[in-house]
């Protein structure tokens, strides 16, 4: 058998991934409840609920969820001529594995399909953003998730989607990275 470099079918390069990235194993998907509830009492689940991370939902609390294990994989995802569209390559250890969309879907408990645009789209901030609403002059480096966590906790929002922006903040970090409550929220 003729041993092949999958790394020329990758379609993120080696040199584009970043070895330093913190994304830690655990995860706390008990929060999602809590945050779940609050929007509801907000009135904001149903715009929850249309937002990239409304699969965590479905989740059980006592799942096992690790946002590097997928986003390892996701980087070894090679092309293969013939591929069909409800199929996922990538290389592991030099040898190609196959996942059909239903067991990608079944064991990282994501959805399968293409990239929205907006992941894409360069983010700009903006000046009335909820850190200047609420943490005015405290740039991310000094800003922890906890403090972010504890004004979401206590629903006393300023505008009428801040409930929605601090949650999906709290998600990404807190519950898809696993990144601890001490950490700081990066700009």
């Amino acid at each position: 058998m003729e041993n092949i470099d999958y790394d020329d079918y990758l379609k993120v390069k080696r040199n584009k991934w970043n070895p330093k990235a913190l994304i830690n194993v655990g995860c706390r998907l008990k929060n999602i409840a809590t945050i779940e509830d609050i929007l509801r009492l907000e009135g904001k689940h149903n715009q929850f609920m249309t937002s990239c991370f409304k699969q965590f939902s479905d989740f059980p609390t006592n799942w096992l969820f690790s946002a590097r294990i997928v986003h390892n994989l996701l980087l070894r995802e090679i092309t293969v001529d013939g591929a069909r569209e409800n199929e996922l390559f990538v290389s592991l250890r030099g040898k190609n594995a196959r996942f059909r969309q239903r067991e990608f879907c079944m064991v990282t408990g994501l959805r399968f399909g293409e990239l929205s645009d907006i992941i894409n789209t360069p983010y700009v901030g903006n000046a009335n953003d909820i850190q200047e609403r609420y943490w005015p002059g405290e740039e991310g480096h000094e800003l922890k998730l906890s403090t972010v966590y504890d004004r979401f906790l206590a629903r006393n929002f300023l505008e009428l989607d801040d409930s929605l922006k601090m949650a999906l903040l709290l998600i990404a970090n807190n519950v898809l990275f696993g990144q601890p409550y001490d950490r700081k929220v990066s700009n």
